[in-house]
């Protein structure tokens, strides 16, 4: 039996070590994790209530549409329900865009280093990745202008950058989007959106309104602290997430998830602290 022959010698994703090896490893009593960048302060007291009172229905299917969280994201954001799309983490939203738009022949453009799994799930779809290296820790907007062609399906911007924090602010992403070809989708990753306090910082979902091809993607993994039911987002025009909907598996989304998302998006006075 032969895996794909773009799997061989693909590494898997490796997680860091659980807090307690280390803790056993070091003979340490107490430690605060810092490599996966999870909330140390937890999750909502209201999330944690919701989940409970959700583990009497668990022989029962997820809502699909995700109906209740969709609703309260879409107020929240001050978006249509339908200009939604969740996934199992944003990790999936970032493979359903990649499985909707790569193949072979295509390419897509994004920063070195930057979040692994945009890499990771072009390869898997035998799409050309064009990686362009950081300069001082940022995007080099203008080589990645130049890396673009007419093969080139999805650009991909971290913002905040993963791993390096730096950021692209208001007036430099205008400029880039204004530049990208319109067959081109941009998609924002903004996992750590809520933890900007820079004032230059782009406010992308208005942004939507201008511009057709970007995508603008959340998680409820870090800021909310609920990285363990992985739960994210992507927001878009109504019909690129209608186009993009048929490479979603259904019941992706957790029951449990949803509750827990839909119930620390409500609690403001949590996440401010």
């Amino acid at each position: 039996m032969q895996v794909k022959e773009q799997l061989r010698g693909l590494p898997p994703y490796q997680p860091g070590k659980s807090i307690e090896e280390v803790k056993r490893e070091y003979g340490l009593s107490d430690i605060i994790k810092l490599a996966s960048n999870e909330n140390p302060y937890g999750s909502s007291p209201a999330a944690k209530a919701a989940i409970a009172a959700e583990l009497d229905r668990l022989a029962v299917y997820p809502d699909g549409y995700a109906r209740t969280l969709r609703e309260k994201v879409a107020t929240h954001l001050g978006v249509k329900e339908t200009q939604l799309l969740f996934g199992n983490g944003s990790d999936e939203v970032v493979q359903i865009f990649c499985r909707a738009f790569l193949e072979p022949g295509t390419n897509t453009v994004m920063a070195a280093p930057t979040f692994p799994q945009y890499r990771h799930n072009a390869v898997i779809e035998r799409a050309e990745v064009r990686e362009v290296p950081l300069v001082d820790g940022r995007h080099d907007l203008e080589a990645m202008l130049s890396a673009i062609d007419e093969r080139t399906r999805l650009v991909w911007i971290c913002n905040p950058n993963n791993p390096t924090g730096t950021y692209v602010n208001e007036t430099e992403l205008r400029a880039f989007l204004d530049r990208v070809p319109p067959h081109v989708l941009v998609v924002l990753d903004e996992a750590y959106y809520e933890y900007v306090t820079a004032p230059d910082y782009p406010q992308t979902v208005p942004l939507l309104n201008e511009y057709s091809q970007l995508v603008v993607m959340r998680t409820f993994s870090k800021a909310y602290g609920l990285a363990a039911l992985r739960i994210g987002y992507g927001i878009a025009s109504e019909a690129l997430i209608r186009a993009v909907e048929p490479a979603r598996e259904p019941f992706n989304t957790s029951t449990v998830s949803q509750a827990a998302a839909a119930a620390a998006i409500d609690d403001e006075t949590f996440l401010r602290a």
